[in-house]
């Protein structure tokens, strides 16, 4: 048997070994709030139709700690069909030496806008939620209350539920895994038009997210992820200084509305505007939040450190106070939620020890449970954990394990090893596999709960595989095949490592090729010569192929792959081997899942 050997040179982090922590259980998803088809009251709300140019009013707002406060407005005109069919919105210009200073304000989105109707009096027409890029002059479009009044009609639940383990596939559609782990974090368009680059065209306005409990490095390191997803993170203070002169705010019009996504000792709050409260039904926003219809959401009124004056956009700076209900719907015209609901979370526990620390500091947050933010929330929060006290060494390793723990009783644990020279983000890295399974097309399942632990020791250990010498070319099968690899330490000497290859007794004479690699290119040679592992037709498919995949991830060993340039075929996951060429050709294409 003849035997060729095919050389990949990527860098190779070594092995470090990491302990799993255990962590908590999150609680039941439940579904969202069924309530009447619309609550327009013709009495407090004006139509759109209702409106005309020249027409005067008023909105409310904070500017400035709790304080809900009043500016004059005036109808400039209506943009009928602005958004799509039968979605009109009410331009207006703010008055007042104030507003004009400011112009539009990214956070002011859901400040419900007043106008005198003919007998004088102030009916709400909608929420303030739209403007034009770089704006001069404080011009706003108005989202129209008769549209928000509409979300309240969903009794649509919340896309998770409990999935027992033998569940059925429900598709044949193949499906592969590895465009999850790709395209996690790249930019993408954000529901509701947040986000795009800049244009003369009207869009929601931006969301501020007010991050308090990190540092301008951690945000700035997150920031193109939540930009993607039309969120503009920021600094922000705690609530005592904003808060201790008065009794805790309420969801009213004109309040803070805080979205939490995350909480515990890192928050992460969207900040908005309360257009309405009806019966414990709170709406907000005037635009999507993320769109998704039902949700869960930590909800609750807050406060504003500042609004920062910009030449692009001003923003508010702010938080919640405390959450005081849950977003259950999220649609075109806003979000709406129940004050008194609780929402669902999910438990994330990192224990972090690098080398000066004699125990590990622990950090516990809850996230909202969101196919979208979820995600994103394991990565901010591994993220600001590794780096709550210091910055990482410019020359450093990471070795963690992290557990998710997911409804029905699955389990996927990544445990691997990270340095600063070999590109691999390990926050990132680990938030994927809780993206496949919570927003897949065959079943979405919950995580229930995160935990991990982190290690980070200065220096990099890591080498580079320089060559690769079989000690000869011929075996044969049943032998084992000596390989002599050289790999080189960063910043340090050579040295070579033999790798034993045991040859199959059942290899018939003819070329092979070894080939030595990392994971990574172990990971696409595997998606290439086996896209049959990777056929995935259902939720179980799903979680046994991210179980393999998570396994076999490691950034610190070699990979060793015996291929023969025989090519093979599949029916689903059934690899058929020594097919006659007829049948491999009539099989190959017939068009079944193969």
């Amino acid at each position: 048997m003849r035997l060729r050997l095919a050389l990949l040179a990527p860098l190779l982090t070594l092995a470090v070994s990491a302990p799993l922590f255990a962590g908590e259980t999150a609680t039941q998803p439940a579904t969202a709030t069924t309530a009447p088809a619309s609550l327009f009251d013709p009495a407090r709300h004006m139509k759109v139709s209702e409106v005309r140019a020249g027409m005067k009013g008023y909105g409310l707002t904070v500017l400035s700690g709790t304080k809900i406060e009043r500016f004059e407005v005036e109808v400039i005109s209506t943009l009928h069909n602005a958004f799509g069919p039968q979605q009109d919105v009410v331009m207006i210009r703010c008055l007042g030496e104030q507003m004009k200073h400011y112009g539009p304000i990214a956070g002011c989105s859901g400040s419900p806008i007043y106008l005198f109707d003919d007998a004088g009096k102030p009916r709400l027409i909608g929420a303030y939620a739209f403007g034009f890029d770089g704006a001069k002059d404080p011009i706003v479009g108005i989202q129209p209350i008769e549209y928000m009044m509409r979300l309240t009609k969903s009794s649509a639940k919340v896309e998770f539920a409990p999935t027992a383990a033998s569940a059925t596939p429900k598709s044949w559609c193949l499906l592969s895994v590895l465009p999850w782990k790709a395209s996690l974090h790249d930019a993408s368009v954000p529901t509701g038009g947040r986000g795009l680059p800049p244009s003369n065209g009207l869009r929601p306005l931006s969301i501020p997210l007010a991050i308090s409990g990190a540092s301008e490095v951690t945000i700035a390191s997150l920031r193109p992820m939540f930009q993607s997803h039309g969120l503009s993170p920021l600094m922000s203070a705690g609530a005592s200084d904003a808060t201790e002169t008065g009794d805790a705010p309420k969801l009213e019009p004109g309040s803070v509305l805080g979205a939490a996504v995350l909480s515990g000792d890192l928050e992460l709050t969207a900040l908005g505007t309360c257009t309405e409260v009806i019966d414990g039904r709170a709406f907000g926003f005037g635009h999507p939040f993320n769109g998704e219809g039902a949700t869960s959401i930590p909800m609750g009124a807050g406060f504003v450190n500042l609004v920062m004056p910009t030449i692009a956009s001003s923003f508010k700076m702010g938080g919640i106070s405390s959450v005081t209900g849950a977003i259950d719907l999220d649609g075109t015209a806003g979000v709406a939620g129940q004050i008194g609901a609780k929402a669902i979370t999910v438990p994330i526990r990192v224990e972090v020890r690098t080398a000066d620390d004699a125990e590990p500091r622990v950090f516990n947050y809850r996230a909202a449970l969101h196919k979208t933010f979820t995600p994103m929330m394991i990565t901010t929060a591994l993220n600001a954990s590794a780096i709550a006290e210091e910055q990482l060494p410019v020359e450093h390793t990471a070795s963690y394990r992290v557990s998710m723990k997911f409804a029905g009783g699955r389990e996927v644990s990544i445990s691997n090893v990270a340095t600063s020279v070999t590109g691999f983000d390990f926050a990132r890295d680990t938030a994927w596999p809780v993206s496949a399974a919570m927003d897949n097309p065959f079943e979405n399942v919950p995580v229930e709960s995160v935990t991990a632990s982190v290690e980070i020791m200065r220096g990099v250990r890591a080498a580079l595989i320089e060559s690769v010498t079989p000690a000869r070319s011929t075996y044969r099968p049943g032998e084992t095949a000596r390989i002599n690899v050289r790999l080189r330490k960063y910043k340090g000497d050579a040295f070579v490592h033999a790798v034993d290859v045991p040859l199959p007794a059942t290899l018939k004479d003819g070329d092979y090729t070894i080939s030595v690699c990392d994971s990574e290119t172990n990971l696409a040679n595997e998606a290439t010569a086996r896209p049959d592992r990777f056929a995935i037709r259902g939720v179980d498919e799903l979680f046994s192929t991210l179980v393999a995949l998570t396994g076999t991830i490691r950034n610190d060993a070699l990979f060793v792959r015996l291929s023969s340039n025989d090519p093979g075929i599949a029916i689903g996951r059934t690899q058929l081997a020594k097919l006659p060429p007829s049948r491999r050709s009539v099989l190959g294409t017939s068009g079944r899942p193969a």
